[in-house]
């Protein structure tokens, strides 16, 4: 499992699958996804999400990067995506996220 998080946090940015994982690891694709909703108590979507909001955070706050960029940055093909993602995460739009912080 460790060793899954951790390729996890290094690709977030890329289109991970379940298979990719499996593929990667020699897992067979129940296993895989019993130990993350098990173990973790949570999807590989939600889980490489919670790692792009994570690095949208800091670099919304840290730089001066357009949100365009950010949702590019962070693997988001589509700012609309990258938004609704970031208003469900953080419960406020990216903008207003920067604005109050």
């Amino acid at each position: 499992l460790r060793d899954v998080l951790a390729y996890a946090q290094r690709h977030y940015k890329e289109p991970i699958t379940l298979a990719m994982l499996c593929k990667e690891f020699n897992i067979g694709k129940s296993a895989m996804s019993e130990m993350i909703n098990t173990q973790l108590q949570t999807s590989l979507p939600e889980l490489l999400n919670k790692y792009r909001m994570l690095e949208a955070e800091r670099l919304l706050l840290q730089t001066q990067m357009p949100i365009t960029e950010i949702s590019g940055e962070v693997g988001y093909g589509s700012v609309c995506n990258f938004n609704r993602n970031f208003q469900k995460h953080f419960g406020i739009s990216p903008r207003e996220y920067r604005k109050q912080k």
